[in-house]
């Protein structure tokens, strides 16, 4: 499983407004969803601006590769974010839970 949290959304919806945030999580989850298998995994708006992506029967190395490919989609949306305190473009922090 891995969670998704787009850094600092407050402040982009906050500044550029809520109907262009809801645009960018449109477009966010249509780039997340090019990097899962969908006959398998289940990727879902888990709250406002958090993600989560079910990943059955993968292990750690493969999740790693689907993170990695979830924030590389993420970085070429290359959605400019000037009031970030971090980045000067959309970005996202994510974590990884696999099962012992």
């Amino acid at each position: 499983m891995i969670f998704i949290d787009i850094d600092n959304f407050k402040e982009f919806n906050d500044h550029y407004g809520h109907a262009m945030g809801d645009d960018t999580l449109r477009a966010v989850a249509e780039a997340l969803n090019g990097c899962i298998t969908p006959h398998r995994d289940l990727l879902a708006r888990y709250g406002g601006e958090e993600f989560v992506c079910v990943l059955p029967g993968v292990d750690a190395d493969e999740a790693m590769q689907t993170a990695h490919c979830l924030r590389q989609a993420i970085l070429a949306l290359a959605i400019p974010h000037a009031y970030s305190t971090t980045h000067s473009h959309l970005t996202a922090s994510m974590g990884i839970a696999t099962p012992p």
